[in-house]
C-alpha cells in the first residue's frame, strides 16, 4: 500500500485548521464545567497505531 505523503500533510493541515475552528466556537461558547479542549488536545495526540 503506497502512503502519500503529500496528500498526508495535506489532509493534516485540513484538520489543523478545522480544529482550530472547532476551537474558536467552544471559546465563543460558555463554558458548561467541562474542558472539550482537553478532549480534543487528547484524540490528537493519542499514539495511532502503526
Amino acid at each position: 500500500m503506497h502512503f502519500d505523503l503529500q496528500f498526508a500533510q495535506q489532509h493534516a493541515q485540513a484538520l489543523r485548521q478545522e480544529a482550530a475552528q472547532a476551537s474558536r466556537a467552544l471559546q465563543a461558547q460558555p463554558a458548561h464545567g467541562q474542558r472539550p479542549q482537553l478532549s480534543l488536545r487528547n484524540l490528537f495526540h493519542r499514539p495511532r497505531p502503526a
